[in-house]
C-alpha cells in the first residue's frame, strides 16, 4: 500500500506519528511512504518507514518559484503523481485541509488521527477507515489523474520530480 501522511509543520506530536503508522502498518501492511518535506513530522514520519524497511518519497514545496502557493500546488502535484491507496491526516492548517479534500475528491481513502480536519458528518479513525482489515472507499470512484504542469516538480523546479528512496522489491 501506498500512502501519503500529511499534518502540519507546527502541530507535531512524534510518538503519536510513529504509534498511529504503525497501528496501520500492522493492519493493512505499507510498501510506500509518502510525505512533504515540511517540519519535524517529516523527519519522524521518515525515520518511522526506514525503521520498517519502506520506501520514501519526498515531494518538498518549492517556496522560492511559488512563494506562498508552494504547499498547495506541492499538495496537488502529490496527490497526483504518487497516485496513493490513502492519505494519513494528522493535525494541521491549511494545507492539510486542501490535500484532504482534494483526495477526497479523487477518490482517494483519507485516515484522519487526532484534530485532523474533518468534514461534517465525516468519519476519523482506524476502526472507521478500517474494519477487519478490510479498507473502505469512499462512494465516489477513483479518478485517473494527470498533471498541468504547474506543480513544482522538485526542490529546484527544473521538473526533476519527487525524490524516491528504498524501492521496495
Amino acid at each position: 500500500m501506498r500512502i501519503i501522511v500529511s499534518g502540519g509543520r507546527s502541530h507535531c506530536d512524534l510518538e503519536l506519528v510513529q504509534r498511529e503508522l504503525t497501528k496501520l502498518h500492522l493492519r493493512m501492511p505499507i510498501d510506500v511512504v509518502i510525505h512533504g518535506c515540511c517540519g519535524a513530522r517529516a523527519g519522524a514520519i521518515e525515520h518511522w518507514a526506514r525503521l520498517q524497511g519502506l520506501g520514501v518519497v519526498r515531494y518538498p514545496p518549492n517556496w522560492e518559484r511559488f512563494g506562498h502557493r508552494g504547499e498547495i500546488l506541492r499538495n496537488s502535484f502529490m496527490l497526483e503523481d504518487s497516485r496513493p491507496d490513502l492519505v494519513v491526516a494528522f493535525p494541521g492548517g491549511h494545507g492539510t485541509a486542501d490535500l484532504v479534500q482534494r483526495a477526497r475528491n479523487a477518490g482517494v481513502m483519507v485516515l484522519e488521527i487526532g484534530s485532523a480536519p474533518q468534514e461534517e458528518g465525516g468519519e476519523a479513525g482506524h476502526d472507521a477507515i478500517i474494519a477487519d482489515g478490510a479498507a473502505r472507499r469512499p462512494p465516489t470512484e477513483r479518478q485517473t489523474l494527470h498533471t498541468s504542469g504547474t506543480a513544482p516538480r522538485g526542490h529546484d523546479g527544473q521538473g526533476r520530480g519527487a525524490h524516491f528512496e528504498g524501492a521496495p522489491a
